[in-house]
């Protein structure tokens, strides 16, 4: 699987499935349905606005406080992987120390290993105290919303993903690439960072093959209470 992909200037090419041969990915009525698409992206972009509108305060002062209680830019900027292969810049707070991106310059061999792994870590020593609040509580993905409106991202979807994630779904790839990532999801209601990544993948497949819009709605709600309760949050 790993040798299979390849990036060509602004999206992913997985061999065996072209971006512009939908037959390759596996599909399912509901994703060609023009009256779910189109409900879906005018919920999205509804709660987008919305929340929006109703956390600028908030996410103003988590601007300043993260400006003062660390060095390095307020947003997180990377390169995600999105629906059909299509690369996008995911936004975020930053919750980690300036440069964390070079892992062996804060992690230990063990921590190291832990992480390309299982793409997290236990008592992560990157994160500021500030990030772990905001990881905590989630807040730190509030600028994901611009991602949204943007079209790169729903509100429920597959966690997004870097390139070198999509070897660990080997051929259940088609269940990532086949809808936009999401704010939230099934791995977000889960257990998340409890999970295993084969878990988390079986999670995506199990997502792209049942969702629905009431279904979507559900894991918005369920969202809440996981956030509330800071399950699986580190």
């Amino acid at each position: 699987m790993g040798e299979d992909v390849t990036v060509h200037k602004d999206r992913v090419l997985i061999q065996g499935i072209s971006h512009n041969d939908h037959s390759a990915v596996p599909q399912k009525s509901v994703l060609s349905d023009s009256i779910y698409a189109f409900t879906k992206r005018v919920f999205d972009v509804s709660c987008a606005l919305t929340t929006i509108v109703l956390c600028f305060i908030p996410m103003l002062m988590i601007a300043i406080c993260i400006r003062t209680t660390s060095p390095g830019k307020v947003i997180f900027r990377q390169r995600r992987v999105g629906k059909n292969g299509k690369l996008f810049t995911i936004y975020k707070f930053r919750t980690m120390v300036d440069g964390a991106e070079n892992l062996r310059r804060h992690l230990s061999p063990k921590q190291y290993d832990q992480y390309i792994k299982e793409r997290k870590l236990t008592g992560d020593p990157r994160i500021t105290p500030f990030g772990g609040f905001l990881r905590r509580s989630s807040l730190d993905e509030l600028p994901q919303l611009f991602n949204i409106l943007k079209g790169d991202m729903s509100l429920v979807g597959p966690r997004p993903v870097v390139v070198d994630e999509l070897k660990h779904y080997k051929e259940d790839v088609y269940a990532y690439l086949g809808v936009r990532p999401g704010l939230t999801g099934m791995w977000q209601v889960n257990g998340r960072s409890t999970t295993t990544y084969a878990e988390r993948v079986q999670l995506d497949v199990r997502y792209f093959e049942k969702h629905s819009f009431g279904g979507d709605v559900y894991l918005v709600a369920q969202t809440f209470a996981v956030v509330f309760r800071k399950i699986g949050a580190y």
